[in-house]
């Protein structure tokens, strides 16, 4: 690309800026959202290089327009959206009749009929291709950047020119409203296509006449000048008189798709990433695409291998062996050690004895079902703790067991759940007493299973 200017601007000042450099000197147009800076900023920027901006009172009016002042030797282009653009759809049958070049900017929003003029879509893309009824073929040319806003919409004009034919520069509102850094560089007389014009005697000129042309596309006078052609929606001969012979018919039907299918190369806008080995391939055009490339950039991860998941598992089990249960067990060893040394512990069994008792063990048994209530890996290091020191015996440790996990590590993890999950504050301490009942019912299950009494 040339070194130019580095502008941070939205899609529809870059569409805008791009016609200008193009040589686009008329605009007609009636505004409509999301599109209508594109009138607004034409009507500022084209007088100031010589051009006229006119305010027509519809979007059929306006396609009219343009299409008079192209073939008056100006290069011309409007705007709109859906509905406007359905509007245009009988005079842009008129422009492939006449073969006249413009430009026809529809800046997409959700339809149909009025639809959300606020919101983005895409919907306009058969429309853009099909819209006006019979045969024929169109170049329509979608942007993804405010880059391409300006790039190619100085392509527009160089394919409309080149072939004489309508462009659709066929935009979406994120790409028109979207604001992003692009180049405005400097358009130079080798990037710009300027049409063909006669080299004929005026009397011997026929505007459509393309036998002999090697692009067959015929040489476009200016109207008004000393050549004299008509433009109308008939079907017509070469001299533009109408002409309902079956064989001129087809010889201009058949033309107005040839000239592009001919030319697809030439025409053909493609940009293709990461393609070398793909094996499936997605086409979006306009803002569409950058969410296709975002998607591309981070593909879904390959299915594991059982080996991997078992690998994967054992990891995260030692994970989570040594940066919680080791440093629970370890810190149930410490605590209830030091609660023996200091007595503590026989006084916790003292007053817990009645109750504990109940379930055929002792007093400081209690000391498990807290632990347990904190963290199940503290519950089972306090209750490894106590069968080390010799306060509970191998029974007694199956007796508490379930009742550890049964507490479910309470004061880590319920309350915080269900505090994220919206529950009302008033029912939380309900919630959190039915584990601890579940327990101690486990407790005296457990005391018939194995006590048996």
């Amino acid at each position: 690309m040339k070194k130019g200017e580095t502008i941070f601007t939205m899609g529809n000042d870059a569409m805008t800026a791009g016609a200008i450099a193009a040589g686009a000197r008329f605009y007609a147009g009636y505004p409509i959202t999301p599109s209508s800076e594109v009138a607004e900023l034409s009507s500022v920027r084209l007088p100031q290089v010589g051009g006229l901006y006119v305010q027509m009172e519809d979007e059929l009016g306006s396609m009219a327009a343009i299409i008079g002042a192209s073939a008056a030797g100006k290069k011309s282009y409007t705007a709109t959206s859906g509905p406007g653009f359905s509007l245009m759809q009988e005079n842009l049958g008129v422009a492939v009749m006449g073969e006249i070049p413009c430009v026809i900017v529809d800046v997409m929003r959700s339809g149909p009929s009025t639809g959300m003029a606020t919101k983005p879509a895409q919907g306009d893309l058969l429309q853009a291709k099909w819209g006006t009824h019979g045969d024929h073929g169109l170049i329509v040319i979608s942007p993804a950047s405010v880059q391409e806003c300006y790039d190619y919409m100085i392509t527009a004009f160089n394919y409309s020119e080149k072939h004489r034919t309508p462009v659709v520069f066929l935009a979406d509102e994120v790409v028109g409203h979207m604001r992003e850094t692009y180049v405005k560089w400097e358009v130079g007389p080798e990037d710009v296509v300027e049409r063909k014009s006669p080299v004929c005697a005026p009397a011997d000129y026929k505007p459509y006449d393309f036998s002999g042309q090697s692009d067959d596309i015929a040489p476009l006078a200016v109207y008004g000048g000393p050549c004299v052609f008509r433009i109308n929606g008939t079907t017509h001969d070469e001299s533009g008189a109408p002409s309902i012979d079956p064989a001129n018919a087809d010889k201009f039907i058949r033309h107005y798709t040839d000239k592009f299918t001919k030319n697809l190369d030439d025409i053909t806008i493609v940009n293709q990433f990461a393609m070398e080995d793909a094996e499936y391939a997605i086409i979006p055009f306009g803002c569409s695409t950058r969410s296709a490339k975002a998607a591309m950039n981070h593909p879904a991860p390959a299915k594991p291998m059982v080996t991997d998941v078992f690998v994967k598992g054992a990891v995260q089990g030692w994970n989570i062996c040594v940066t919680s249960t080791i440093p629970n067990v370890l810190m149930a060893f410490v605590i209830i050690k030091i609660l023996n040394h200091s007595g503590l512990l026989a006084l916790i069994g003292q007053i817990f004895s009645p109750i504990m008792g109940i379930f055929g063990l002792p007093g400081e048994a209690a000391t498990v079902l807290l632990g347990g209530w904190m963290s199940m890996g503290g519950g089972v290091g306090v209750a490894v703790a106590l069968f080390d020191n010799g306060v509970l015996n191998g029974t007694q440790l199956a007796i508490v067991c379930p009742a550890i996990f049964l507490m479910g590590s309470q004061i880590q993890y319920l309350g915080r759940c269900l505090g994220v999950i919206g529950i009302k504050g008033s029912k939380i301490p309900l919630i959190m007493a039915i584990p601890v009942l579940t327990a101690f019912v486990s407790l005296f299950v457990m005391r018939i299973l194995m006590l048996g009494n």
